[in-house]
């Protein structure tokens, strides 16, 4: 007999009081395990079919369903129930289970991060597809006299490119007039997650001495983002213009800007420029030193579900460790903890700073709360987070920085491609509603009411301007990079992408551009029935 028939589920949202927070996880325990493995599942980069073969056996067996979904039998497919939602077709998941998961989601909803997480109910990130050996067939037809930069990168003939190692290159930058500059002492490697398995890849680029990369600081870590989920190309650009727009002066804002992406000669598309997520003098305000005591040293951490990914991103309270009231990860990306100086004994300092600082959250006590937590930092940071409903808020690329002897501060806001409504589907949207609420730190400070307070005010005051800021930084981008995204618009779009959204049925740049001021319109006046009433 099911544990999660409607009357348990009536019972277990009677329950309010926090002294039967055993008999609910008791309750919910086969609940939680699925949705975890669902949502692990779903948050994994799937598998695209390696041949056309493959393709076709997928595309013919969706073709039958949706010809007569009573008839078909999916037992002599070659693909899961999952396989089919993921690969295009939800309308058979959706009938049966998204009602069923959305019921345990909201349970679980009115409890997470108020209690801790059992070892046995942790359950790491599927792995990664292994990216190594790449050599790129991209070749798109580029624009005539676009008037982007264009950056070109230099490798032997034969390269091999992949995530673990770099490979030794030259840059050379042109059509960016006083910004031009070449130079052979650089390496380059693929960079992310979901994305550096996609078809368009993200690279990073390491030079070996400090370069002023098209007007930014001197720097020797650059990012070139691909934009691999986002139809338009827009996402990054706008959603960052926004965090600068919201934030305080001095804030880090990684620089954003449209190029023209070359490898041996070959037209890549349209990338994004971007500083690296790194402590430094003009990026994130704190130090990278190892100190000889872990109450001394800075930490750049991000809320990143990839961190437990089995063999692929390092040792469990060395490189990242969970929070006890947290289903997602934390990794720590500074200090360097391949360092020899590094040990053990610095993860778990800030393990204990950071589960000290929830708890202080947990307590509601806000004189405290304002001592431990950058509280503008918090509301900006998330109000971007919210405005753009970013996919990833809840799991993933949220990243924070705690100086010795101060407090936990949001930023930078980073990875925003999954934005206005891409990688959406009615699935997703129906069973977890608002994402936020699944992201721990958001969660427990919305419950306080001052923070509560203090964020409505702030969105409340920006409101009014936010819809034709967005449509003015959506302008921008097109008057600076339009013709060129346009250009392999029609490429990207038969791309497979995470989730199925309104972008996948645009049939222009025009329509998809569109979609997205469509979107924003309608997201803002519903935040605003939230937030503003």
């Amino acid at each position: 007999m099911s544990l999660f028939t409607d009357k348990n589920i009536i019972t277990m949202k009677k329950i309010k009081n926090k002294s039967h927070v055993f008999l609910i996880v008791l309750l919910t325990i086969g609940s939680l395990v699925v949705t975890c493995i669902i949502i692990s599942y779903f948050c994994s980069p799937f598998s695209v079919p390696s041949n056309t073969i493959e393709q076709n056996k997928v595309l013919h067996a969706v073709e039958d369903y949706r010809a007569d979904p009573h008839s078909y039998e999916l037992e002599n497919s070659n693909f899961t129930l999952i396989d089919m939602f993921l690969n295009g077709d939800n309308n058979l998941f959706e009938k049966y289970y998204t009602d069923y998961f959305s019921n345990i989601i909201n349970t679980i909803k009115q409890f997470y991060g108020t209690f801790s997480i059992p070892a046995w109910m942790r359950i790491p990130h599927k792995p990664l597809q292994e990216v190594e050996n790449y050599h790129s067939d991209l070749d798109f037809n580029d624009i005539d006299n676009s008037s982007l930069p264009r950056v070109d990168v230099l490798l032997d003939p034969d390269y091999k490119l992949g995530k673990k190692e770099y490979t030794e290159c030259c840059i050379k930058i042109t059509n960016a007039g006083e910004y031009n500059l070449a130079s052979c002492e650089a390496k380059i490697k693929i960079r992310g997650n979901s994305t550096s398995v996609s078809d368009k890849k993200p690279y990073k680029i390491k030079f070996l001495k400090k370069k002023a990369v098209l007007g930014g600081s001197k720097e020797k870590n650059w990012v070139l983002l691909a934009n691999a989920n986002d139809n338009t190309g827009l996402h990054n650009y706008v959603s960052l213009e926004l965090y600068r727009y919201l934030s305080a002066p001095g804030t880090f804002i990684p620089m954003v800007q449209f190029v023209n992406l070359y490898i041996n000669g070959k037209y890549q598309g349209v990338y994004n420029l971007c500083d690296q997520i790194e402590p430094g003098k003009n990026r994130v305000p704190i130090s990278s030193d190892i100190k000889a005591r872990p109450e001394d040293t800075d930490y750049l951490i991000v809320n990143d579900d990839y961190a437990s990914s089995i063999g692929q991103s390092g040792e469990k309270d060395v490189n990242w460790f969970w929070l006890d009231k947290s289903f997602t990860p934390i990794e720590i990306k500074s200090p360097d903890t391949s360092n020899e100086n590094y040990s053990k004994e610095y993860t778990a300092y800030i393990k204990n700073r950071i589960e000290n600082i929830y708890n202080v959250i947990l307590s509601r006590d806000w004189e405290e709360i304002q001592k431990s937590i950058d509280i503008d930092s918090m509301i900006n940071g998330f109000i971007v987070s919210i405005i753009t409903d970013n996919a990833d808020i809840a799991y993933k690329s949220i990243y924070y920085y705690l100086p010795a002897g101060g407090k936990l501060t949001y930023g930078p806001v980073w990875d925003m491609d999954l934005t206005f409504g891409a990688g959406k589907t009615s699935f997703f949207v129906k069973i977890l509603g608002e994402k936020s609420e699944l992201n721990a730190i958001w969660k427990q400070l919305m419950e306080v009411d001052e923070f509560k307070k203090a964020f409505c005010e702030r969105f409340k005051t920006v409101y009014p301007n936010l819809e034709s800021f967005i449509s003015e930084k959506i302008n921008e981008a097109i008057n600076i990079a339009g013709k060129e995204l346009e250009n392999e618009f029609m490429i990207r779009s038969r791309w497979v992408r995470y989730g199925d959204d309104g972008y996948t049925d645009a049939q222009s740049y025009e329509e998809a551009v569109s979609y997205m001021i469509n979107w924003t319109h309608k997201r803002l006046n519903y935040l605003y029935s939230i937030y503003c009433n």
